[in-house]
């Protein structure tokens, strides 16, 4: 991938302009307004689950689709391409999260307006998911777009897909394609060596602990800049610490 034209690490800013949609979302599920979420003007609000999760599936759609077009606007080839493997492991996290994750309403209706087969044309996430982290580690030459797909995808893992290894005998094979992945991000020669460019505002995440549980990402992510994201995924320690509210937050019911 050695075309620029974007941002450097824009796949990753987009994944968090997505997961705060994800994680505004899993808040209105909390808080028992989702469907005053969903609806737009004078409309009736969605109350039976079908339409629920039809309104959701759109709402997500229609962000995947903006960024792709954003890219495919203005982007070279190649980051057209990490764009659109970027956009796959997105929509396996939600199709993931709203089916098997999170209880709501719309669970087992979001079988029929699965993000995967709206964007993709697709059913095999559990699968190809992970032929594309094999792909992404099996590239011997790699470039700062890769390390880019790289930190998407081991976001995508810990907040919660599993694919084809959910269970407990696939644990073993997605702690290792996490450790795998976490190693591309950690050797990307851009990170900061000196720590975090912004330690109050990763501090502060810290310390609230559950306070933040439903916080979306994109305020932290903006507060904290993409250096400091750099520097979580390459201290392992710190990285899991931090994220496990953000995964409490898409993933507790």
């Amino acid at each position: 991938m050695p075309e620029r034209a974007e941002p450097a690490f824009f796949l990753l800013a987009r994944f968090a302009e997505f997961f705060e949609e994800l994680a505004g979302i899993k808040q209105a599920i909390a808080e028992g307004r989702l469907a005053a979420m969903l609806t737009v003007g004078d409309e009736a609000p969605p109350s039976e689950p079908g339409d629920l999760a039809a309104r959701v599936s759109g709402r997500l759609a229609g962000l995947l689709r903006a960024q792709w077009q954003a890219v495919a606007r203005t982007g070279t080839a190649d980051e057209a391409k990490a764009q659109r493997m970027a956009l796959y492991a997105m929509a396996a996290l939600a199709d993931e999260l709203f089916v098997l994750e999170i209880e709501w309403a719309g669970r087992e209706a979001w079988l029929d307006v699965l993000l995967e087969h709206r964007l993709f044309r697709s059913r095999n996430a559990a699968v190809r998911f992970f032929a594309i982290t094999d792909e992404l580690l099996g590239t011997r030459k790699r470039d700062a777009l890769h390390v880019d797909l790289a930190a998407v995808m081991v976001l995508a893992l810990q907040l919660g897909f599993k694919g084809k290894y959910r269970g407990e005998q696939g644990e073993a094979m997605l702690k290792e394609t996490r450790e795998r992945l976490f190693s591309v991000v950690s050797r990307d020669p851009a990170a900061p060596p000196q720590g975090p460019a912004f330690p109050q505002a990763l501090q502060h995440l810290l310390d609230e602990g559950e306070g933040v549980r439903l916080a979306p990402l994109t305020p932290w992510y903006a507060a904290a800049g993409v250096a400091a994201l750099l520097y979580l995924l390459a201290s392992s320690a710190l990285w899991f610490r931090l994220m496990e509210p953000f995964r409490q937050s898409v993933g507790a019911g």
